[in-house]
């Protein structure tokens, strides 16, 4: 792949496959990402908790006993979900859920795409357009998690202060990103000079936990 062929893309795939983004944790919290723009055709709580769950376990907080618990309570939702008929988009976030618990990396890819599914589905008649649309959209989200490997920023510890740490640990915390502007006036007064690092936090666009730049605030691996 080329940087030509990264600033391309069409869909997320083979961001992910990049050989510089092999990170576990952020390809679970794209995957994470992805499947919370679904989340609201879902009005069971067990789905939004699976997400708190999957990013907590990304970050090493919950244990794999959780992961595997909740996937069995997301399977009885689902199962109820089609018992009572529900909508094929329905049904399509709540397999993308199921997918996003589960352990390996090539069930982030089909948890991802179950999203983008259920957005052509919920488009219909139009369902190559809404398929596109969200796969466009989850191309956003895995630029913004995993910043471009063709350009990787040497990241000063100095830039690394109470201020700039305290606002990004605020916004991953929060799970609102409507201060990157303010992060990056606070990591040019500790001196960063990276115009890739600024341009990312005061450029319009979603942001979500595992940004780049909010991870190297932070010191995230």
């Amino acid at each position: 792949m080329t940087e030509a062929d990264w600033l391309a893309a069409k869909h997320v795939e083979p961001l992910m496959y990049h050989k510089s983004n092999r990170n576990t944790r952020k390809r679970r919290l794209l995957a994470c990402a992805c499947v919370r723009r679904v989340a609201h055709f879902l009005a069971d709580p067990i789905f939004n908790n699976a997400l708190d769950i999957s990013e907590q376990h990304s970050e090493g907080i919950a244990k794999w006993s959780e992961m595997l618990e909740i996937r069995k309570q997301l399977r009885l939702a689902t199962a109820s979900l089609s018992q009572a008929g529900a909508l094929e988009h329905q049904l399509n976030a709540a397999e993308s859920f199921i997918k996003l618990t589960e352990k390996e990396f090539m069930h982030f890819i089909g948890a991802i795409e179950s999203a983008a599914f259920t957005m052509g589905s919920h488009a219909r008649p139009n369902w190559e357009e809404g398929y596109a649309a969200e796969q466009r959209e989850q191309v956003f989200l895995g630029r913004d998690i995993f910043g471009n490997p063709f350009r990787p920023v040497a990241f000063d510890p100095a830039w690394r202060t109470h201020t700039t740490s305290g606002i990004a640990a605020k916004m991953y915390a929060d799970r609102n990103f409507s201060a990157m502007p303010i992060l990056a006036d606070a990591l040019e007064e500790a001196g960063c000079d990276s115009v890739d690092v600024l341009l990312h936090c005061r450029e319009p666009g979603t942001h979500v936990r595992g940004c780049w730049v909010v991870d190297l605030v932070l010191d995230k691996k």
